[in-house]
């Protein structure tokens, strides 16, 4: 190989860095290179993770840049991508035997990977990517669009979505690399303490939409319609999702429901260039009528008209659908038989993606244990540990020190 990699170890890990800037892979646990360069590690459990540690390769199709060899160029595709060597390295590790996990910035990186490391489907080498780190004062990033959430369900890309309500947490969850952001009516019950969506107002979802476009700078934002406000005619649907579009940013709207009557207001506001996310499954706007927060779809009549919601909606104009507490064989089904992607949030892991509130998954609502939520954090216990040492360090007199004062 003509591949010019330098290694060094770090401990149970070594790095092979490539002579092209961005491209770095790290192999844990102990392993080697042998005299034809090829990865090897005698342990299955070898998890391979590759990732830029530079910008990101984002340049323009008609921008020339200096070939890996001395004396020449090569034209940059659209899509960015990583540098030939780095898919070589990646080759040559796909070829063993082992599973590896590879974890890369973006999603075109992904998809340049699936179309050039031969095997990558034969082999159990899984392709995700790794959350961007971003800065709101650095260079400008693409916004993911409608037509960014279509071609990921083409290319067979997971979707990632989280509610976000508040400048702060939106900020974060954005640069965290999340896909989709919603501001969900959801904000009732997380923010304001209600028992359900319904005493939600369109003002309430304007003013929390607004905070959540002001810090988030990649993701899709989609903004629910509240209760009554796309229910009553398609005209005042239109009035209402045209204020939250003006008057929050947001890319898309949100609402409940996929019958006759709310087919109707989906066409209504795609025809006025309005983007429209269904919500199928458990609607929590009409929870009375559900006799509660219950998995739906369950009976084969429910599941028929799942399916048939689902495709009215696609009919309609729809660019996605979520799917809320359906089972996870019919969520699947329904997630094969549509074009548009679904969401998930407690429908299985066919779907085209997965949504969750945020505050959920932090571990910020203990007493709240549904059987789909995972929490991949506890900031409940983290944030009452913090407080109390606050509290603590104010009455016993060691802060503010002198390190925290003015002269």
């Amino acid at each position: 190989s003509r591949s010019k990699l330098r290694m060094r170890s770090s401990g149970s890990a070594r790095t092979m860095r490539s002579d092209v800037p961005g491209a770095t892979c790290t192999v844990e646990p102990d392993s080697f290179m042998d005299s034809s360069r090829n990865v090897r590690s005698p342990d299955a459990g070898l998890r391979l993770q590759c990732s830029q540690v530079s910008a990101p390769f984002r340049v323009r199709a008609a921008k020339r840049m200096r070939s890996e060899r001395p004396g020449r160029s090569s034209q940059i595709p659209r899509t960015a991508r990583p540098s030939s060597r780095a898919v070589r390295v990646l080759a040559r590790a796909a070829s063993s035997s082992e599973s590896y996990r590879i974890a890369f910035d973006t999603p075109s990186m992904c998809a340049y990977l699936r179309r050039n490391v031969k095997g990558h489907n034969r082999l159990p080498v899984v392709l995700e990517r790794r959350a961007p780190v971003m800065s709101l004062h650095g260079p400008k990033t693409k916004r993911i669009t409608v037509r960014d959430l279509l071609e990921s369900k083409q290319r067979g890309e997971k979707i990632v979505a989280l509610t976000a309500y508040d400048f702060t947490f939106a900020r974060i969850v954005d640069e965290s690399g999340v896909d989709l952001v919603l501001v969900g009516d959801s904000v009732g019950q997380v923010i304001a303490g209600h028992e359900s969506t319904l005493p939600v107002t369109i003002e309430d979802m304007i003013y929390h939409g607004r905070a959540v476009r002001r810090a988030v700078k990649r993701a899709f934002v989609v903004v629910d319609m509240p209760f009554l406000s796309f229910q009553i005619t398609p005209e005042e649907t239109l009035r209402n999702a045209g204020r939250i579009m003006k008057e929050t940013g947001a890319e898309a709207v949100k609402l409940e429901g996929g019958d006759d009557h709310a087919a109707v207001h989906v066409k209504a506001l795609v025809r006025a260039g309005i983007p429209v996310v269904g919500h199928l499954g458990l609607t929590p706007q009409s929870v009375h009528v559900l006799g509660g927060f219950r998995v739906q779809g369950r009976g084969s009549a429910d599941a028929d008209r799942l399916r048939e919601d689902a495709r009215r909606l696609e009919d309609a104009g729809a660019c996605a659908v979520v799917l809320e507490l359906v089972p996870a064989a019919l969520a699947g089904e329904i997630t094969r038989s549509l074009t548009i992607p679904t969401i998930g949030i407690g429908a299985g892991p066919d779907c085209d993606g997965q949504v969750l509130v945020l505050y959920d998954m932090l571990g910020l609502n203990p007493s709240f244990t549904p059987r789909f939520l995972r929490r991949f954090a506890m900031l409940d216990e983290a944030s009452r540990k913090g407080i109390a040492e606050y509290a603590a360090a104010v009455r016993d007199g060691t802060y503010p020190a002198a390190e925290h004062s003015f002269e």
